[in-house]
């Protein structure tokens, strides 16, 4: 490893100790989240898949408003709905593209679409539930007042999906260089496009109350590219990658214990400061 990743994980690992102290399970569930949007930006990064993460966030606020509708009158969790409705439209979006829309038009397609769903199923939220269903929380975030359970759910399902993206990670890297290639060598390209877009999607809904709409953007696009300004090699972008997320998670974490205020805020104005730090020292 690198001095600048050893570094960003000490300071990481330094400040992990009063966010852990402060709410074991929330500050545990917040890194562990982060991390797994660190991963997830990695993969959006390799397959180009940039045009993806408006879609899947627009996706994940009428996913989880129509998860909360369903849940006040069926019973049952949020995430039993929310998952397969987001998902949904984020293969909406990958049929549009294999069948040759340009991803712009693709994504106004069924970014419109949403938007317009999104805005009759949130006005019937608030208004016909409005103590079950917190419009601020989904946007901004609220990782210090999830429940247990729902820390928990972080706790586990953060671990697998950077499993996952690491376990295919070879592979989508080989597709991403070469493409052709490896359709020759008898690697289905469909399949690995297929798990992408699903683990980004999975990744934009089930996460989406502990980062918040508008977080969410910055935290699944800027580790990878950040991390890309660092790095002379995969290995090396991989490795700072994951850290730059884990880095920025603990200090936002921190800095919304010391000064209050959204951890999301201030995680991304880390992540915006190390982007910043390239062009204004040379490191």
């Amino acid at each position: 490893m690198t001095f600048k990743i050893l570094l960003l994980i000490l300071l990481g690992v330094l400040l992990l100790v009063p966010c852990i102290l402060y709410d074991v399970y929330r500050g545990l569930a917040y890194i562990m989240m982060s991390l797994a949007f660190s991963a997830t930006s990695l993969l959006i990064y390799y397959r180009r898949l940039e045009f993806l993460v408006a879609e899947s966030v627009h996706s994940a606020l009428l996913a989880v408003t129509a998860g909360y509708i369903i849940e006040y009158y069926i019973g049952g969790s949020i995430y039993y709905y929310s998952v397969p409705i987001g998902l949904l439209l984020v293969y909406i979006t990958m049929a549009l593209v294999k069948r040759g829309f340009m991803q712009e038009k693709a994504v106004a397609i069924t970014s419109s679409l949403t938007l317009v769903l999104t805005i009759l199923l949130i006005h019937y939220a608030l208004t016909r539930i409005p103590v079950k269903y917190s419009l601020s929380s989904l946007l901004l975030g609220d990782p210090l007042l999830i429940s247990i359970g729902e820390a928990v759910f972080s706790i586990i399902l953060s671990p697998i999906i950077i499993f996952v993206i690491m376990l295919i990670f070879r592979r989508v890297l080989e597709v991403s260089i070469d493409e052709v290639s490896v359709q020759l060598a008898g690697i289905s390209v469909g399949f690995y496009d297929f798990l992408s877009y699903t683990l980004i999607g999975v990744v934009s809904i089930a996460l989406l109350k502990f980062a918040g709409y508008i977080a969410e953007h910055v935290m699944l696009l800027l580790p990878a590219s950040i991390a890309a300004l660092y790095s002379n090699s995969v290995r090396e972008h991989v490795w700072l990658g994951l850290v730059v997320g884990f880095f920025s998670a603990t200090s936002g974490l921190s800095l919304s214990i010391l000064l209050g205020g959204a951890p999301t805020g201030f995680t991304g104005l880390v992540l915006i400061l190390l982007l910043l730090l390239k062009y204004i020292v040379k490191v």
